[in-house]
């Protein structure tokens, strides 16, 4: 139930976005879902109720549907989504660390869900794997990989382009969760604001700076200032998640949580009512 206020062109990425796979998967994030797609069309055709192929007959076979792809985009597409065998359980492919090969870790990127696709060793030809998928199984990976982006999950590489871009889109996400909070609050009777900022050169003078109001609401009629935070959140799936959202709300050790930040904004602004009152040109001292 959560993105309700999310308004999305799912039909076309972001031009980041795109570029951001593009520079670390060498395939747009347009293409992964064009390959996933051709792949689920080749399985929805079997008779059994998974695909096994060997890869040098799938080059020929995803080349006859929807997409044409060369060697190159071919071998960059099973990588991205193919588990192959390396060797012992415990060891750690290149460009990948511990938590990827622990079973009991949610969010791996050597999991099934997250790598559809099996290269299994072909007994008559040792360079070309058979690989196996199913249809469904496919299909959810597609979501996953959606989900993982929508909601900045996406394990990659720690500052890197695709990072960068998730970031973007979460921002985007919170900006459009604090549109719908104003268009819902849209009434004559009130004064609204969103993004009202509280630090040393801001309109709201602080000693230092404590962030802003996400949306301030100020209710004439019953003299009551309304300060609101608005935080785009997605369900934990899993113990750690469900540890890691509880220190965003109420922090750490090290860290301030968003409760603790907010109630000392809310503080400062029933400390400062006369700086609040000048902004808005309104008479606060009773509210």
């Amino acid at each position: 139930c959560f993105p309700k206020h999310l308004e999305l062109d799912t039909n076309n990425p972001p031009e980041y976005l795109e570029k951001a796979f593009l520079s670390e998967f060498g395939l747009t994030f347009t293409r992964i879902c064009e390959f996933i797609n051709d792949l689920g069309i080749i399985a929805y055709q079997e008779s059994t109720p998974f695909a096994a192929i060997s890869k040098s007959q799938l080059f020929i076979e995803i080349n006859a549907h929807d997409h044409t792809y060369t060697e190159d985009e071919f071998n960059l597409g099973l990588d991205y989504l193919c588990l192959f065998n390396r060797g012992k359980v415990y060891k750690i492919p290149d460009g990948f660390d511990n938590i990827d090969i622990s079973p009991w870790r949610f969010n791996r990127r050597l999991s099934l869900l997250r790598k559809p696709l099996v290269a299994v060793s072909n007994p008559d030809n040792s360079k070309d794997p058979i690989i196996y998928w199913g249809f469904r199984h496919l299909l959810s990976t597609r979501m996953y990989l959606f989900d993982q982006c929508m909601t900045n999950r996406l394990r990659v590489i720690e500052k890197g382009a695709i990072q960068k871009a998730l970031g973007k889109l979460t921002q985007i996400n919170g900006t459009n969760l604090v549109k719908y909070v104003l268009n819902e609050l849209k009434n004559d009777q009130l004064i609204i604001d969103s993004e009202v900022f509280i630090n040393t050169k801001s309109e709201l003078k602080a000693d230092k700076d404590i962030g802003d109001v996400d949306v301030l609401v100020i209710d004439q009629s019953s003299k009551i200032i309304y300060s609101l935070e608005c935080k785009s959140m997605a369900p934990s799936r899993n113990i750690k998640e469900m540890v890691e959202e509880v220190n965003k709300l109420f922090g750490s050790d090290s860290k301030k949580g968003w409760i603790d930040k907010h109630v000392g904004r809310d503080e400062w602004l029933k400390n400062n009512l006369d700086q609040l009152g000048t902004k808005y040109k309104l008479d606060l001292s009773k509210y």
